[in-house]
C-alpha cells in the first residue's frame, strides 16, 4: 500500500505564500470540531507570518445581523479574505450568507461568483483562480504525485458544494470522468469496481467496510470520524485494512492540504487585489 502524504506538497506551497496575510473567520456557535479546524488554520497562517482574525457569534444570531457583520469585513482593507466556518445553524440560509462575502474576499470560493466561474471552465487552462479548498487540495495531490487523470473514472462519495460538486466540475478539465454518488445511490460496490479513483468524504467510517477494492486503485480519503478510542480516522482506513494501491492517510492527508489550499487561495486574492490597485494608478 502506497501512502500519499500531504507534507511534501505543503513543503512546496509554503515558499510561495507571502507574509502578512490576514484571514477573517466567522464562527457561529460553539461546535468543537469547527473550533479545531479554526485552530489548525490559525497555526498554519502563523507559520507563514500571517494572522487569523476570529469573529465568534452566538448560535442565535439572526441572518440579517450576520450579513451586516460580513459587510463590515468586506469594507475592511486590512482583511485579505473571509471564510464562514460551516455548518451554520439550520435557520440560516447558508448560500445567502456566503454570497454576502464580496468575491474579492471569498477565500473559500463558495460564492456564486467563483462557483459560476468554476462550472463554466472547459479546460484546465481556463479554470477559475479561486477554487474551494478541498477540491484544490485533491488536485494538488494528483499533480504532486504525477497521477494522470486522463481517461480515469473518478467516483466521488459526496455531493456537497464544499467537496463533491466542485470536484466533479474540475475533473473533466483534467481529462477524467466523474461519477457523483450520494445517499440515494444504488449499487455502490459496482461503481467502486468500475472506478480508477475513489474520493470518499462521508464522515461515515463504515460506509466502505467489507467492500473489496481493485488492485492499483487510488483512494482519496476526505472523511473525518473518531473510533472507539477517540482517535481520528477516515472513511476507508481500518487497522486491518489490506489494499494493493495508493491511499491518503487520515490524519496527514487531505485535511492538512485543505488548510494550505485555503491559504493558497488567500494569497491569490491578495495578489488580485494588488494587481487591481496597480491597474488603477
Amino acid at each position: 500500500m502506497i501512502s500519499l502524504i500531504a507534507q511534501p506538497i505543503i513543503d512546496t506551497i509554503i515558499p510561495k505564500i507571502p507574509e502578512g496575510l490576514h484571514l477573517a473567520v466567522i464562527l457561529v456557535g460553539d461546535d468543537i470540531a469547527s473550533q479545531i479546524y479554526v485552530d489548525k488554520k490559525s497555526k498554519a497562517l502563523e507559520e507563514v507570518g500571517g494572522k487569523l482574525h476570529l469573529f465568534k457569534y452566538e448560535k442565535n444570531i439572526s441572518q440579517e445581523e450576520l450579513i451586516a457583520e460580513i459587510h463590515n469585513l468586506n469594507r475592511d482593507n486590512s482583511i485579505d479574505g473571509i471564510i464562514i466556518q460551516l455548518p451554520l445553524p439550520p435557520f440560516i440560509e447558508e448560500q445567502v450568507v456566503l454570497n454576502s462575502i464580496h468575491p474579492t474576499k471569498d477565500a473559500d470560493g463558495l460564492t456564486d461568483f467563483w462557483l459560476g466561474k468554476l462550472f463554466q471552465s472547459r479546460i484546465s487552462a481556463t479554470l477559475s483562480p479561486i477554487i474551494p479548498a478541498t477540491p484544490r487540495g485533491i488536485i494538488l495531490l494528483f499533480e504532486h504525485y504525477d497521477i494522470s487523470l486522463i481517461g480515469k473514472t473518478v467516483l466521488i462519495l459526496n455531493d456537497s458544494v464544499l467537496v463533491g460538486k466542485p470536484l466533479a466540475a474540475l475533473l473533466p478539465a483534467y481529462g477524467a470522468t466523474p461519477i457523483l454518488a450520494h445517499r440515494e445511490t444504488h449499487n455502490l460496490e459496482d461503481l467502486i469496481q468500475l472506478s480508477d479513483i475513489i474520493v470518499s468524504a462521508t464522515g461515515n467510517p463504515d460506509i466502505l467496510k467489507n467492500i473489496p477494492f481493485r488492485e492499483n486503485q487510488i483512494l482519496i480519503d476526505v472523511g473525518i470520524a473518531r473510533d472507539e478510542n477517540n482517535h481520528i480516522r477516515g472513511d476507508i482506513y481500518h487497522k486491518d485494512f489490506v489494499f494493493e494501491g495508493a491511499i491518503t492517510p487520515v490524519p496527514g492527508g487531505i485535511g492538512p492540504l485543505t488548510v494550505w489550499a485555503l491559504i493558497h487561495n488567500l494569497a491569490i486574492l491578495k495578489n488580485l487585489k494588488e494587481q487591481h490597485i496597480q491597474n488603477t494608478l
